[in-house]
């Protein structure tokens, strides 16, 4: 395959500069994530958005684990209350509540954490996770290998969600407690750039054990519509968010705001269709409208290059580029796309009706005339 600067830049490294930002150094820092993680080729990645291979998920939480209560309460919930077992980054594996709480209370000694909250979080919460259907066995293999590369040095609890241990669990994914600060007293960091490689990494750890999957920034992949959050997802499913009261309460007002959102949303797609106007694009669509337009142009000029190769492998991949981004969904706000599917429906409605008397009057001519 000859060099396709069009496909890197589509598919960017995940620590290439960004443009007006300082790139920063890892060089010096023989310690870092940054020496231990594999990456994706753009050619690999392109491959997957071609294939509509899986994406990885993965999701660092706040360091908002302020006090050891909190600790324990999140050891907790990860472990379903001792319902599932939980294994530390040496292999021990703590099969009830009273087995990882001690494991938790040497943390506790290790991390000098004091009965309040203290400024800093001491625990951080990793998932990651791959949609239903992957091999659960692969799944925890391609997990275990990432924690112990991406997290050496750290002390960490992982579990395992799947549908056979878990009732709630649809897709399988884990979940890792990272004490904060390592045995050299250096706190767990990173900013976007290793987020990105962090998710790469975790890609190129399952499929060294057999499982399809890719790890593409979203305006690469052409998606402009904001993924729904968790909290929508809860109120769409008529969940709350926890079992714990406080964060019910929390859970309740959530939903009270979000509900609230969606009434307004209708109002105003109501209003415009009555008015026979379209929505007006909100600063966010038409940046996303330009990110758009130069995904179009890279992977444009992207086949172009690869329909000029004399590898069949080459063209065959244009040939499944051009025809996924063909078929991208239209940029548009949640409010512009109930406004044209309500739209459609009403052409449609017309449509039928129409052509419903034009059989009537074929059916009867003198009742029609």
């Amino acid at each position: 395959m000859k060099d396709n600067p069009f496909l890197d830049d589509l598919f960017p490294d995940a620590f290439r500069a960004r443009k007006g930002r300082v790139a920063r150094s890892f060089e010096h820092v023989p310690s870092t994530a940054a020496f231990r993680f594999s990456a994706l080729s753009s050619r690999k990645k392109a491959e997957g958005v071609a294939n509509n291979r899986a994406e990885v998920m993965l999701r660092i939480g706040a360091a908002n684990v302020k006090s050891y209560l909190h600790v324990i309460k999140t050891a907790d919930y990860v472990a379903r209350h001792g319902k599932i077992e939980l294994r530390d980054q040496d292999g021990q594996v703590f099969f009830d509540k009273a087995a990882y709480r001690q494991k938790l209370y040497d943390w506790k000694i290790l991390s000098a954490m004091g009965d309040g909250e203290s400024k800093k979080g001491h625990v951080r919460r990793i998932i990651l996770s791959m949609p239903s259907g992957t091999d659960v066995e692969k799944f925890k293999a391609g997990c275990n290998d990432w924690a112990k590369e991406m997290l050496s040095g750290f002390d960490y609890l992982i579990a395992f969600h799947t549908a056979e241990n878990d009732e709630k669990t649809t897709q399988p994914h884990c979940h890792i407690l990272v004490r904060t600060l390592n045995k050299e007293g250096k706190r767990f960091h990173l900013d976007n750039g290793e987020f990105q490689a962090f998710r790469e990494h975790f890609a190129s750890c399952l499929i060294r054990h057999g499982i399809e999957a890719n790890a593409t920034r979203r305006w690469s992949r052409g998606r402009t519509e904001k993924a729904v959050s968790q909290a929508e997802h809860h109120v769409s499913k008529n969940r709350s968010l926890s079992n714990e009261d406080r964060a019910r309460i929390y859970a309740m007002s959530k939903k009270r705001d979000l509900l609230r959102r969606q009434k307004s949303r209708i109002e105003n797609v109501v209003s415009a269709s009555r008015r026979g106007k379209p929505i007006e694009d909100h600063p966010s669509i038409v940046k996303a409208k330009k990110t758009r337009k130069r995904v179009a142009e890279l992977v444009s000029n992207a086949v172009e290059v690869l329909n000029s190769s004399d590898e069949t492998d080459d063209r065959i991949l244009a040939e499944k580029l051009s025809s996924r981004y063909k078929h991208l969904a239209p940029v548009e706000s949640a409010e512009q796309r109930m406004l044209r599917e309500l739209n459609e429906a009403k052409a449609k409605t017309i449509k039928r009706m129409q052509a419903m008397k034009k059989r009537q009057r074929k059916a009867d001519p003198i009742k029609y005339r």
